[in-house]
């Protein structure tokens, strides 16, 4: 028997052998109908499309009794013993539940007269096998006298394909799982503006489901304005340059304005046409009250610091006057010493009585150094000088002696020697080699 088919002998003899003389069959080829070109060779026929077909095929009763059976539908299902490659019956090579829910479809066929067609897993060895499977009928198999019913079984392995799908699927689930738990607001969309996906942040943040986001235009949360210039935006984009990263304001389901920050990528197939594009964004409201916010300062400081240089320079003026009315009320004291109280002393000294009084020689020498800056130095508040000390310094500074000094202040010249050691340490020239006179001129 031809390892192509296992059969009844007597389904064998419905295709009938009849030899044919090839040349005279070639020779009268174009005067004969086509319907009559084949006869007689049907069973040949047959076996020429079981060998060369890309399907496993097997005919079978609905008792799962196989008539027919070829090579590939064989290889598919994996025989490992001789009697397995000689099964007369679908439950010698299948798994039992494999073969039960195989016998109920082909028996649903045979009653329905429907094709049925789905994806199958049958377990072969220990091994799961995925399978397009094609169950079929016609007249002439239902009408099978020597059989009964039968239908044709049409197999083809995918089980790599769905591996790779499921493989797929598990790759789609974990991105799926990463997406979803990101804090980042993620979509995709079409090149018309409407959603194909959103993830969870991005449902959240507006309020509302996945289902009505999917298929709404990203547009209607954009302001009228907005809308134009982000158009404009994504027709630039390219497959050498897909990618726009920009700020934008959206209006929120209950009307507040806030900003966002995206980046958006465009997605190009093989021929280079757009199809999706994906954007990921987050919301920036926050930054954008405080950049704001640091705007109004940076205003506010501006016209602070205007506002203080003009009044320095308002300040500076009068500085300026104030100088100018210092110099001029020491301008009038001078002038009036000089042309007022000096001459009143020089007419006391030129009176008979005079007899050369040494107060009147320090009066005019005090009066004469009041324009000058002296009596301010040594009374500042870090020398701690006494009033005596300081009525001293100024005796010394115009040249008496301590006997003249003692008669002006009428204190004994002792006195005055342990006034002007105090007045040395307090200056801090004690144990130098400096007349004190000449330094008090100095100040």
């Amino acid at each position: 028997m031809n390892p192509l088919f296992i059969m009844k002998e007597h389904d064998l003899n419905q295709f009938p052998r009849v030899r044919r003389d090839r040349k005279s069959t070639l020779k009268k080829k174009s005067a004969r109908p086509a319907r009559d070109l084949f006869a007689g060779d049907s069973a040949e026929i047959l076996r020429l499309l079981l060998e060369n077909t890309r399907s496993g095929i097997i005919i079978a009763d609905s008792d799962g009794v196989i008539f027919i059976i070829n090579t590939l539908a064989q290889k598919q299902l994996k025989p490992k013993s001789k009697a397995h490659r000689e099964a007369k019956n679908l439950r010698d090579l299948m798994n039992p539940k494999n073969v039960t829910r195989l016998i109920n479809i082909i028996h649903e066929v045979i009653h329905d007269r429907k094709t049925f067609y789905d994806k199958l897993m049958i377990v072969i060895g220990k091994r799961k096998h995925w399978f397009e499977v094609t169950i079929a009928t016609s007249t002439w198999l239902l009408r099978n006298q020597s059989a009964g019913p039968c239908v044709i079984i049409l197999m083809r392995e995918i089980t790599e394909r769905m591996r790779a799908e499921q493989a797929l699927q598990r790759s789609e689930k974990r991105y799926r799982a990463v997406v979803e738990a990101q804090t980042e607001l993620i979509s995709r969309w079409r090149p018309d503006f409407t959603r194909t996906f959103v993830n969870e942040a991005y449902c959240r943040y507006l309020g509302q489901t996945r289902k009505e986001l999917i298929d709404k235009s990203i547009l209607s949360l954009m302001p009228p304005k907005e809308r134009q210039k982000f158009r404009r935006q994504i027709a630039r984009l390219t497959r050498r340059k897909p990618i726009l990263t920009h700020e934008k304001p959206i209006v929120m389901p209950d009307g507040q304005i806030r900003w966002q920050d995206w980046n958006e990528k465009a997605i190009f197939d093989d021929s280079g046409k757009l199809v999706e594009f994906q954007s990921v964004g987050r919301d920036i409201t926050e930054r954008k009250k405080m950049e704001l916010a640091l705007k109004n300062s940076k205003k506010i400081l501006h016209h602070q610091k205007n506002a203080l240089e003009q009044k320095n320079i308002a300040l500076r003026e009068i500085l300026e006057q104030v100088g100018v009315e210092k110099k001029m009320i020491k301008d009038d004291v001078l002038s009036n010493i000089e042309h007022l109280l000096l001459p009143i002393l020089e007419k006391i000294r030129s009176e008979p009585t005079y007899t050369g009084n040494p107060q009147i020689n320090l009066l005019e020498k005090t009066v004469r150094g009041l324009a000058s800056s002296f009596g301010k130095k040594i009374a500042r508040a870090s020398l701690k000088l006494t009033p005596r000390e300081i009525e001293i310094c100024n005796m010394i500074q115009h040249g008496l002696s301590n006997k003249e000094m003692a008669e002006v202040s009428h204190i004994s010249v002792h006195t005055i020697e342990t006034h002007r050691d105090n007045i040395r340490r307090k200056f801090n020239l004690k144990k130098k080699k400096i007349n004190l006179a000449t330094y008090l001129q100095s100040l």
